[in-house]
């Protein structure tokens, strides 16, 4: 079902606005891709949760924030974005931002175009760079068809430890779409459509639900 959020093209789906809010705050495995699907969603409470979490501690929580941001047909999307761009120091959150910016050929703001130059120019990750400068270039960013690769996990508790009976993890792809598993009673898992690259596992997230810090 969250794989679904990622891919889905209809504006609205059976799930409400106030529950993919709920599930992108709360910090477990779906968490990511519930913030993706936001991009999609025009309430006001989607935008403003949107914007809450591109300043979230965790960089793939900003990353998909940057993502939906960017695919969503808010017109002040290139601001909000360059806006982010100026202070993000991981690289892996500029690689979305420059792809969110890139993938929106029919915006015309200053801001975009100002942003994708500057990233082309002087950005320090060659990614980054090239994403950029495809965007500028109006050329696609269109992947070729999906992978029918499968990840296979095994996991092993350490020694005098036990393996917990339900155990859960977030593997982010090399596109860095976090995708949420879920392990059996012997720790194995399967994750299909993944995409050739390197990826990164994290086991049992101990994220808290996001809040905003004041002054």
């Amino acid at each position: 079902m969250a794989a679904g959020w990622a891919g889905g093209h209809a504006r609205r789906t059976w799930l409400s606005t106030t529950a993919l809010v709920e599930r992108a705050l709360s910090g477990g495995t779906d968490a990511a891709l519930a913030t993706l699907a936001l991009g999609r969603r025009t309430e006001d409470r989607a935008r403003t949760t949107l914007d809450t979490l591109l300043g979230s501690t965790d960089p793939v929580i900003r990353a998909h924030a940057a993502r939906a941001i960017g695919d969503g047909a808010s017109p002040d999307a290139a601001e909000r974005l360059a806006l982010a761009y100026a202070w993000e120091g991981d690289a892996s959150v500029r690689r979305a931002i420059a792809q969110a910016l890139a993938t929106r050929p029919g915006d015309r703001s200053a801001a975009r175009a100002r942003t994708l130059a500057l990233a082309a120019r002087l950005d320090p990750d060659r990614e980054v760079r090239w994403t950029a400068q495809q965007g500028l270039d109006g050329k696609s960013l269109t992947v070729g068809a999906p992978s029918r690769e499968v990840l296979w996990v095994h996991v092993v508790p350490a020694e005098g430890a036990a393996l917990p009976a339900e155990s859960e993890g977030v593997f982010v792809r090399s596109d860095g779409l976090a995708a949420p598993i879920a392990f059996d009673g012997e720790g194995y898992a399967l994750l299909p459509g993944v995409p050739p690259g390197e990826g990164r596992l994290r086991l049992a997230p101990g994220d808290q639900s996001y809040s905003a810090r004041t002054p």
